[in-house]
């Protein structure tokens, strides 16, 4: 559907979601934490996980022990009340970048960009890691600055092993010289 028209919007309008999915007109979940759920989905998202899925229900089992398939309604409610109201949030446009790179329109901004570059890699999350990578895959120009000791974002989904492991998943095969005539 045509985003130009939705309303961008921060995680405090997506808490309304969240707060009207576990209101009395849809789960009626009382006991509910808003801001643990907010945490939960957010982390949701910034994996490219979709409410129902296996790894949705491993991450709230992992967050909310026996509430874990509320967590989990309330997520797919919220994101239909999201939905409703034409909201999309940092999280949601990285969500969408992704799904269009990953339906063909890949190529096309790929060849925009010579070089990607990415700095503080320490606090990127697997969306924003599988952005960059699907942008850089073909020409392989890609540089990333970054200190482990500084991820400060891992409650949003950060995870430095994406810079610990970038010399190995990005090594190219050494080159071959050519011999020259005798």
């Amino acid at each position: 559907p045509e985003k130009r028209d939705w309303t961008v919007g921060d995680r405090d309008r997506y808490r309304n979601c969240i707060r009207d999915a576990v209101g009395y007109k849809h789960l009626r979940w009382d006991a509910a934490d808003v801001t643990k759920l907010s945490s939960y989905i957010g982390r949701c998202k910034a994996d490219l996980v979709r409410p129902g899925s296996e790894r949705s229900k491993a991450l709230a089992s992992q967050m909310f022990a026996w509430e874990a398939s509320l967590a989990d309604r309330a997520y797919e409610t919220a994101e239909g009340l999201r939905l409703v109201a034409r909201l999309l949030t940092f999280d949601d446009m990285l969500i969408e970048a992704y799904g269009l790179l990953a339906s063909g329109a890949r190529m096309r901004w790929a060849a925009k960009y010579d070089y990607v570059i990415q700095d503080e890699c320490q606090d990127v999350n697997r969306a924003q890691n599988e952005l960059a990578r699907m942008l850089a895959q073909d020409h392989s120009n890609y540089h990333v600055v970054g200190d482990p000791a500084q991820t400060i974002y891992s409650f949003r989904g950060a995870d430095p092993t994406y810079l610990l492991r970038f010399a190995a998943d990005w090594q190219r095969a050494p080159l071959t010289p050519a011999l020259s005539p005798a």
